[in-house]
Formats: structure tokens, sequence, C-alpha cells
């Protein structure tokens, strides 16, 4: 799947317009070397597509739980409506010692055979829940097919691996109740956007490594791989000034 700047611009510009997502976005998470570049403009950081959707904001300087939290809530609310019709809520068995799984499914049907999508949902690892939205809903009519989507649990809360062993807990529930679902198991792909892109990655090595269970297909949208921005190596002074 080919993703063009002209729909991840679109995608920018639709989460900056979220009233806590400017401050949210613009971030700093490290403190970038000194340039004269960053001193006289910030936005000498950002690639030249994105710098009108950013221009007028001035970094903060603090990410923390409270911040966080405010996010969540206006995620939270902004979600807070009754699930789309066909769509149907299952808490599964997660990891040996781990909470149950909360997924949403829609599009199964008892004794068929139809291909089925793991939806991974995106939101920086931290934000963000599994529930089925439009877009999974035109999939299932689009290709008839079955989709299974995870609530993770989130980071900072969930070490590694939890949402790995949440998201893995869900590929097993769909390969034990295929017949149920109406699934054929030898038709079922991975799919996840930005943070969900790389949970669908990381999921993917673990289902090679682990050899209980197959993907047909694994489907990666603007997915979160880049490890430059992580705290393993030194990070570049054009990383982390504004955050994403």
């Amino acid at each position: 799947m080919v993703i063009s700047r002209r729909h991840l611009l679109k995608d920018a510009s639709g989460l900056l317009a979220a009233p806590w997502l400017t401050q949210f976005a613009l971030t700093q998470t490290h403190e970038p070397a000194p340039t004269v570049s960053a001193a006289t403009d910030p936005l000498s950081y950002v690639n030249p597509e994105f710098r009108a959707g950013l221009a007028g904001h001035t970094p903060t300087t603090s990410l923390d739980a409270d911040l966080l939290q405010k996010a969540r809530d206006w995620e939270n609310g902004k979600a807070a409506t009754p699930p789309l019709p066909g769509v149907s809520e299952h808490l599964v068995d997660g990891a040996h010692g781990s909470p149950k799984v909360r997924l949403y499914v829609v599009g199964d049907l008892p004794g068929a055979s139809k291909p089925a999508v793991l939806h991974i949902h995106g939101g920086g690892y931290v934000l963000m829940s599994g529930a089925i939205t439009q877009a999974e809903i035109e999939l299932v009519k689009k290709l008839d097919c079955v989709v299974v989507s995870v609530d993770y649990r989130l980071a900072p809360e969930t070490k590694f691996p939890g949402s790995l062993e949440d998201n893995y807990a869900a590929l097993r529930w769909m390969n034990e109740n295929s017949r149920q679902l109406g699934i054929d198991p030898s038709r079922i792909a991975v799919k996840g956007e930005s943070a969900g892109g790389g949970h669908a990655a990381m999921l993917t090595l673990a289902v090679r490594q682990r050899k209980e269970f197959a993907f047909c297909q694994q489907i990666l949208i603007y997915p979160m791989l880049d490890d430059r921005t992580g705290s393993t190596r030194d990070v570049p002074p054009y990383i982390g000034h504004y955050m994403w």
C-alpha cells in the first residue's frame, strides 16, 4: 500500500487540529544540540512540507503525565459514542499473569471462511483505543472480511513486552475461534498505522519466531519504526525538537 505525501499531510493537519495535540505534538522531548538555525528558527528542523501547519506555534519544553492524561481524556471524550452497527466486544485471555485483552470485531459470520485482518491502532504507543472506526467498517464492506481490532495496553504504564503479548493474544484468539468467527486461518493479515505499524511489525517478528501461527500479509501504514528517535542510540540534533 502506498501512502502519498498528500495523504500524509492531510493526516498530519487533521491531528494538529486537535486542541490538545498542537501542544502535545510540539513538545520537546530531547534537548537538541545548539545550532544557529535552531536558535533563530526552530522550524528549520521540520520538513518544508510541514512548516505551514506549524507556523505560529512555539514548542513547549515539558511532556509529562498531566499532559498525556489531558490528551487521553480528549480522545476518550471523542470516542464516547455508541459502538458502530455490527461491532461486538470481547474480553479474551492475555499472556500468563496478564489482564484480559479487549477486542472489537466486525464482519464475523459463523461457519463462513473469510479472510481476516488483525488491526492494531495508532497513537504514538501512548494514546487512542482499539474501538472500531468507519475505516474498518469500509474495509469489511470492500473485502468481505472479518476485522479484529486490539485494545492493547499503552505505554508508558505498560512496558515491553506487555503490548506485544496483548496483540499476540488477539491473534491466538482469532485462530482458536476461527470457526465461530468465520475466519480462514490461512488468510489472516496484520495491519497497523503509525504506532500500530510498529506493533504490527513487532508482532510479525514474534509470529515468525514462535512458529505457532502465520500471517498471509503484513500491511504497515506510515509505521513508527525509526530507531533514530529512541533513547538507545545517540540522537541527532534535528530529532526531538518537535515530537513526531
